[in-house]
């Protein structure tokens, strides 16, 4: 999977410093984007800034959604380990 999302002025969020393909390793800014993108805030409009097309928004926040979910099940896998009496 591939994205370019640059930094958005108006909220903050700079993606463009995160690695994509590990985003259970920053949960918080990955969810604030999946927001962003489902109500088309993402990236910023301007001059000069490309957008995707509705195929590339759906095709990019399944991809993020699903592995936000996977990184919610690895740490409830992990929560749920206990460590051995030895």
């Amino acid at each position: 999977m591939s994205a370019v999302i640059t930094t958005s002025e108006d909220g903050g969020l700079a993606l463009d410093a995160l690695d994509i393909e590990k985003v259970g390793d920053n949960v918080a800014a990955w969810e604030k984007a999946v927001r962003k993108l489902h109500v088309r805030a993402m990236p910023p409009a301007g001059p000069g800034r490309p957008r995707p097309d509705e195929a590339g928004y759906e095709s990019l926040i399944s991809y993020l959604e699903t592995s936000l979910d996977r990184a919610a099940a690895e740490r409830r896998t992990l929560a749920g380990r206990t460590r051995s009496i030895g």
